[in-house]
C-alpha cells in the first residue's frame, strides 16, 4: 500500500512539473504573440467616435500571465470603458516586456506626440526596476516620467511583490511604490492608480506558472486599481 501510494505521489510530480513547464515555455511565447496582438489592434483605424486608449508600460501592460491578452488589465479597462461610455474603444498598447521606467521615457512616450487623438492614457512602469532598486536613481526616473506625462494621465504606483517567487522584493517594491505616488501627486494634474494596495493581499491563486506574473484573476486586481481611480 505504501509502495502503491509512493508510486501514484511520484507519477503526481512528475506531471505537476511537465504541467508546470509546458506553462511556463506558454508564457515565452506570448512575449511574441501578446505583442503582435496589441499592434494588429492598434494597427485598425478608429472611427470618428471611437475612444482612444493608450497604454505605456511593460509586460504586465502586455497582459503576460493571463489567457489571452485582452484578460490582462489594459484589456479589462478598455471593456470598462466600452462598458460606461457606449463607445468602441481603440486601443494602442505601446508597453514593451521587460521595460524599465527609462525605456518608457525613451521609447514609448515619444510616440504619443504622433498619435492624432488620445482620450485616456494608463502607464504602469517601475516593477523592473525594484531588483537593483537605488531611491535616488529611482525617485529622479519617476519624476522625470512624471513630469513627460500628459496631464490627467492614469498612473500605477506599483505592485507588491508580497507572493510572488521575488517575495523578499516586497518591502523594496513598497519603497518604490510610495516614490511614484509622491511624484505623480507632486505634479497635480495626473491621476494615481493604488496599485500596490490593490496587489499587496495577494496569494499563490493570483499568479502565472512563473510566480511572477499575475494570470487572469490576478489582472482584476491591476485593472480594479486603474478603474477605481478612473471613477474619481
Amino acid at each position: 500500500m505504501i509502495k502503491i501510494f509512493a508510486f501514484i505521489l511520484i507519477i503526481g510530480t512528475i506531471l505537476l512539473a511537465l504541467v508546470t513547464g509546458f506553462r511556463l515555455v506558454l508564457l515565452k511565447i506570448q512575449v511574441t504573440t501578446f505583442r503582435t496582438h496589441w499592434i494588429k489592434r492598434a494597427a485598425e483605424k478608429p472611427a470618428e467616435d471611437d475612444f482612444v486608449y493608450v497604454a505605456l508600460g511593460d509586460s504586465a501592460a502586455q497582459g503576460l500571465g493571463a489567457s489571452n491578452p485582452e484578460k490582462g488589465y489594459v484589456g479589462l479597462v478598455a471593456k470598462h470603458i466600452e462598458e460606461t461610455t457606449g463607445k468602441h474603444v481603440h486601443v494602442i498598447n505601446l508597453s514593451v516586456s521587460g521595460a524599465k521606467i527609462r525605456d518608457v521615457i525613451n521609447m514609448q512616450l515619444p510616440l504619443i506626440k504622433k498619435l492624432p487623438r488620445v482620450d485616456l492614457v494608463t502607464v504602469e512602469a517601475g516593477a523592473n526596476d525594484v531588483g537593483g532598486f537605488e531611491e535616488v536613481k529611482y525617485r529622479a526616473d519617476a519624476t522625470e516620467l512624471a513630469g513627460l506625462l500628459p496631464a490627467n494621465t492614469y498612473v500605477a504606483d506599483g505592485p507588491s511583490f508580497k507572493g510572488t517567487r521575488k517575495n523578499s522584493w516586497d518591502d523594496t517594491s513598497r519603497q518604490a511604490a510610495g516614490v511614484m505616488a509622491e511624484a505623480v501627486q507632486a505634479r497635480g494634474d495626473l491621476k494615481l492608480a493604488r496599485l500596490y494596495d490593490k496587489t499587496k493581499g495577494q496569494g499563490i491563486a493570483d499568479f502565472a506558472a512563473d510566480f511572477f506574473h499575475p494570470n487572469n484573476r490576478g489582472y482584476k486586481n491591476w485593472a480594479a486599481a486603474f478603474i477605481e481611480a478612473i471613477k474619481q
